[in-house]
């Protein structure tokens, strides 16, 4: 199992990195949102559709939602980052009053809906990242953060992580993996937005405290996202949303906490013009 997941983020890894960094845009949002399609799919089998043509309709239907979105202007997409944010917001209530909130996972089309609140507005924010004049700073500061923040929260978590963060959720999360994964993040994150080439901010102890709060915001909502997949998938008795990454399971693994924090973060870039501020 261990062997799978190297070998597949060895694939993984660079693939990633060369469709989010040498592509032109037009490819790199094509890639993306067949990725995001795969997570629908992934998302509408955990939803309990058992159908095939019920599938394949919900999914024709969100590819042409992608579609459109790919086609929108910036002022569009923010009503979409700004729905993104929303949703999230409510993902915290979920997440908080679980399992007293399970009702609203008990219907399969309120799951199924569900996923599109979960995908469409993360596709959103990176068509508008994406097109953003500091794209490659921007994508690589969020790199920095998520990534960081699972290395971090795994290491310190599997050291010190005694109480559990959500144990009716996922009792292998702890505080103090929640806490450590923090911690890694800011430091990336600082150095990503001081010492890259790509960045455009200077330094000073404003920007600096800007740096902290955006990073400690991004990590607990991409805890979130990781944890709404967790209650679909403890809900109807799964492990992984899929096999198509042997050792690391379906595409919604592995993007989960990307879901979350990618609109959330697309709506500050947006609404504060950052960083060009």
């Amino acid at each position: 199992m261990l062997r799978q997941r190297i070998l597949t983020s060895f694939f993984i890894i660079p693939l990633t990195i060369f469709i989010l960094f040498f592509l032109e845009k037009n490819l790199c949002i094509f890639f993306m949102g067949l990725a995001l399609g795969v997570g629908f799919w992934e998302w509408l089998k955990l939803s309990g559709i058992k159908m095939l043509m019920h599938k394949v309709l919900a999914l024709v239907g969100f590819v042409f939602v992608m579609a459109i979105i790919s086609l929108m202007s910036n002022y569009w997409l923010f009503y979409f980052l700004a729905t993104g944010l929303a949703f999230w917001l409510v993902g915290i209530v979920i997440v908080v009053t679980y399992p007293s909130s399970r009702w609203i996972f008990v219907h399969v089309f309120f799951r199924s809906v569900f996923g599109l609140f979960v995908l469409l507005p993360a596709f959103a924010a990176f068509v508008y990242i994406k097109s953003h004049p500091e794209f490659e700073f921007l994508m690589l500061f969020l790199l920095a953060i998520v990534c960081s923040a699972d290395i971090g929260a795994f290491l310190v978590g599997r050291k010190w992580g005694l109480k559990p963060l959500a144990k009716a959720i996922s009792p292998g999360k702890s505080w103090a993996g929640f806490y450590g994964g923090i911690g890694v993040s800011c430091c990336m994150a600082t150095l990503v937005a001081f010492f890259s080439k790509s960045s455009p901010i200077v330094f000073d102890w404003i920007s600096f405290i800007g740096i902290l709060i955006i990073t400690t915001v991004i990590v607990v909502f991409s805890v979130i996202g990781d944890l709404i997949e967790s209650i679909l998938k403890r809900e109807i008795g799964v492990k992984d949303s899929g096999s198509i990454l042997p050792g690391h399971g379906g595409i919604l693994d592995r993007i989960d906490s990307w879901t979350a924090a990618i609109p959330v973060y697309g709506f500050f870039v947006c609404w504060m013009s950052w960083p060009m501020l």
